[in-house]
């Protein structure tokens, strides 16, 4: 096993970590955090950044590198960034050189973020803290990560962009690992990659989320090897991001034959005549004999408040409407972009056309918590 190899021209700390004042670590933390804010778009690399961040905060920067390889996993490297004596960051990669840029890209993401605390584990080393999540700017398209883009921290209090895990493994029971990684992927316009090598007597496989590993595993064979991979993949996700879980396929408020006809739509129309917003109305439906027409302002008024209304639960319609009752509700749908499905018992099920991302948005914001999806926060935070 190779020797922890230290930064260059430094010497590794021997500081007491007993002794170190955690609220004066703290503060200088606050100063190293809003010199990242301040320089991030005047340096080439995270290197240059740090060092510059490093002086102006009166912090010392210590990198460790060593060899964890095994049996399993052949070659593996692991690098721990320590600013101020506390652990920062920690990466694995199978070579040095990504290994040391992993660690420096998390430790970016961990110090852009406001809410930092230095606290002080059982055995007696201090790490610093901050929110789990992952913004989707993370998995930038340059795959050495050593290039800074020019771009905003993520600001978690005002709900910047993330990667979102999205789970309907409970709805759909058959489906696996590759493909909940494939759906959530595309809904965060990140690319999927997987790489697949013979490594006899097993075969390994690698995936990466827009040039990111994040997840690695060795199968019996190709297929074998990417489902692992993924599975490895979704846990790390899961530890890291947050995930939207599909709790039922289809929940929400039920409207029946006799709500509709019991429907007033004077009122409401009158207010959407006169609201600026009002969705236009196709020629299909301003052709409408009056009987059809009545049932036509009805549905508007019941989808109408159904899209002001703050949820991402789905709108059932139970009543047993005929194939022409059934057009001029996919067309008032249609007005208002949202989806149309059919469950097995005939019920006709309208939902909000959400990416991830959004839909946990809206489920963070909403105050009744929802009956069809489950928000589970990162599990290392």
């Amino acid at each position: 096993m190779a020797q922890p190899e230290t930064q260059p021209n430094q010497e590794p700390t021997t500081t007491d970590e007993t002794k170190v004042d955690l609220n004066s670590l703290q503060s200088k933390f606050k100063i190293f955090h809003q010199n990242i804010l301040k320089h991030k778009d005047k340096e080439a690399n995270y290197f240059q950044l740090f060092d510059i961040c490093c002086n102006r905060s009166n912090l010392k920067l210590r990198r460790e590198l060593k060899d964890v390889s095994s049996t399993s996993q052949p070659s593996l490297f692991e690098c721990c960034i320590y600013i101020g004596d506390a652990l920062v960051s920690l990466a694995n990669r199978k070579t040095k050189k990504e290994a040391k840029v992993a660690a420096y890209r998390v430790a970016f993401y961990k110090l852009s973020n406001p809410s930092l605390k230095v606290i002080r584990r059982k055995d007696n080393r201090l790490e610093l803290k901050s929110d789990g999540v992952i913004p989707a700017e993370a998995f930038g398209t340059d795959r050495t990560h050593s290039q800074m883009a020019h771009r905003e921290p993520a600001d978690l209090n005002e709900k910047r962009l993330f990667f979102v895990l999205y789970d309907y493994s409970d709805v759909i029971p058959s489906v696996n690992a590759v493909a909940i990684l494939h759906d959530s992927a595309q809904g965060a316009g990140i690319a999927v990659d997987y790489k697949l090598r013979e490594e006899l007597p097993a075969v390994k496989g690698v995936v990466t989320l827009g040039g990111l590993q994040v997840g690695e595993a060795f199968g019996k064979s190709l297929s074998h090897a990417k489902l692992l991979a993924a599975t490895d993949a979704l846990e790390y996700l899961r530890k890291h991001c947050y995930t939207v879980k599909v709790k039922h396929q289809s929940c929400g408020v039920t409207i029946t034959r006799k709500i509709i006809e019991n429907t007033n739509p004077t009122e409401a129309l009158k207010e959407e005549n006169d609201s600026q917003t009002e969705a236009p109305v196709s020629e299909g439906e301003a052709a409408l004999p009056p009987a059809m027409k009545e049932l036509s302002d009805k549905l508007s008024v019941i989808v109408g408040n159904y899209v002001d209304t703050e949820t991402a639960d789905d709108l059932i319609i139970s009543a047993d409407l005929n194939p022409e009752e059934k057009s001029v509700l996919y067309s008032i749908a249609l007005r208002y972009k949202l989806k149309v499905s059919n469950s097995v018992e005939g019920q006709i099920m309208i939902s909000r056309r959400l990416k991830p991302r959004q839909l946990l948005e809206l489920l963070l914001r909403t105050k009744v918590p929802s009956k069809k999806y489950q928000v589970i926060t990162p599990r290392d935070t």
